[in-house]
This record gives C-alpha cells, structure tokens and sequence, in this order.
C-alpha cells in the first residue's frame, strides 16, 4: 500500500507523519518490544524563531540525525546549493545507509518528503524508485504538491489542508492500521 500525503508547505504534512510513526513505534507486544517494525527519515526543520535555517534527515528505526542543510556554509559546507541552503550529500548518503539497513525488515516505511532535497541526490531518486515499487510494505510518504503529477499516480493521494487535519488524520490512521488516533 502507498499512500501520499500532499498539500501546501506548512500545512502540517511532516507534523502527521512523525505522530502517526511514534504511534506506531510505542505499541509494544506482550514481550514489551515494539509491536510494529518501521523505517524511513523525518525532516525536522531548524528554527531560530520565525527563520527556517535548516534541516536535519531523522533516521526512524535508530532515531540518529544527519545534517541535511543549512543557510550558513560553516554548518555545511559541500559545494551543493539548493535555493539558498548548502545541501550535504554526505547527510543523504548515512542516512540512506541506515535506511537500507531497517527497511527490509520494516512493515511501515515513511518517507519524508518527497521533493526537491531528496530528489537532489541520485542515490536517494534510485532508493526512492525500488521502495516506491515495493509490494507487502505500507508506505506513507510527504509529496510536495509540486511532484505530484511525476508520483501521484503510484498510489493514494491525500490532501492536508488547514480545516481538514482531523478528518484526513483518521483516514490515514484507518488506512495503515494505527488505532484510535490521538486528535490534533
């Protein structure tokens, strides 16, 4: 099952994502081990106040964080520019490495996001592909509305909007499984 999340940036998409991925992760058996195997990378932005600065790539299985990009050279300095931010390839390139680590074993997979940082990088485009492609897994992933037309077409598209969070929360926690989703 693939399932995309879309909307306008800032409308809460990557928010959803990491509560419905801790949902998951805290359901514990009776052995009191995670009851669910996830994988798949948040991106948590940088702030200094109302500034976005940068962002770090979260690997889900082991909570580890890479620095993907910032606004100041000294942070990341790569030779890779992507609008105003330095890009680090190398961030890409660990996270990805612990990605492909979990992932086999993963019945959840969530992909934060698709889009223009990602896509920046042909190892993570190639990794993208063969789990966009991958049966027997639920996959959720954050789609910048601008890639839909390219991706929207592999799966179920959902759309996030500012009055529909708990109504699009619900369905999604339907979908995948998550029972009695904590309301917004």
């Amino acid at each position: 099952m693939l399932i995309f999340l879309t909307g306008k940036p800032g409308v809460g998409k990557t928010s959803m994502l990491a509560e419905l991925a801790s949902q998951l992760q805290a359901e514990k058996g009776k052995d009191k081990k995670p009851k669910r195997k996830v994988a798949g990378f948040l991106m948590e932005e940088i702030r200094e106040g109302e500034v976005r600065k940068g962002f770090f790539m979260k690997d889900l299985a082991s909570g580890e964080k890479e620095l993907l990009a910032h606004l100041d050279s000294r942070f990341v300095n790569s030779g890779y520019h992507l609008s105003r931010f330095h890009v680090s390839m190398g961030a890409i390139d660990k996270s990805l490495a612990r990605f492909e680590k979990s992932f086999p074993l993963a019945e959840y997979v969530f992909i934060d996001e698709i889009g223009r940082f990602g896509l920046f990088s042909e190892t993570f485009s190639q990794a993208l592909d063969t789990v966009l492609h991958t049966p027997n897994k639920i996959i959720v992933a954050t789609l910048h509305v601008s890639y839909l037309p390219l991706f929207g077409h592999l799966g179920e598209v959902l759309f996030l909007k500012q009055d529909n969070h708990q109504e699009i929360k619900e369905k999604l926690a339907t979908m995948i499984g998550v029972s009695s989703p904590k309301p917004l």
